[in-house]
């Protein structure tokens, strides 16, 4: 794998201020594009800010980011995982607090674009099956487990909750590491207003 291919793989966490400039331009506004989470203290802000936010979304045009293939196990949910169909991949634990406040906007999302949610987890179906028979909250239908770590590391999970956002085509659109109410998913054209958020609180 190239250096430049290596880098992009890399998740938003273990990047830091010392981001080697040498790679060149282009390839820092496809990282930064790549794992942007828009957070206060996300270190690749400075990035798109100093590069320009439309630069960095017309080198991800051009340079399209293909979705590595889901190399998971299907505990709950459609065995096969279909193609040709936008899906947002929740990458989640059960012991994760901040995952399960992101819930509420994660199926919204899904139900509102018509996109496939699946949740993946990457601790052992013995672990993930007792918290889907016991959880009353709703929870996305289609879970998966991913217990070698495969699927994680080709979309460089590297924190929890993290969301990747899959077009149709299979060209991964958005990847964000972190969540807070305010926050959101800062998927591009989403905004889950606060009446859709006063409705679906508990």
């Amino acid at each position: 794998m190239s250096t430049v291919n290596s880098f992009l793989n890399i998740g938003a966490a273990a990047i830091t201020h010392d981001i080697p400039r040498a790679l060149g331009r282009e390839t820092l506004a496809r990282v930064a594009v790549k794992n942007h989470a828009n957070g206060a203290k996300n270190p690749l802000a400075h990035i798109r800010k100093d590069l320009g936010f439309d630069y960095c979304r017309n080198v991800s045009e051009k340079n399209k980011l293909v979705a590595p293939p889901l190399k998971v196990d299907v505990l709950r949910g459609a065995k096969k995982l279909a193609d040709g169909k936008p899906r947002l991949l929740f990458f989640w634990a059960t012991w994760c607090a901040i995952c399960k406040t992101a819930l509420p906007e994660v199926l919204a999302f899904g139900q509102e674009r018509k996109v496939e949610v699946v949740a993946i987890s990457d601790e052992a179906p013995e672990t993930v099956q007792p918290f889907l028979d016991s959880v009353t909250e709703p929870f996305p239908t289609l879970v998966a487990t991913d217990r070698r770590r495969i699927t994680f590391q080709s979309y460089g999970v590297s924190g929890l909750p993290t969301f990747v956002y899959v077009d149709a085509q299979g060209i991964v659109r958005h990847v964000q590491s972190g969540y807070t109410r305010q926050m959101g998913l800062q998927i591009d054209g989403w905004k889950w207003e606060p009446a859709q958020k006063q409705a679906a609180a508990p």
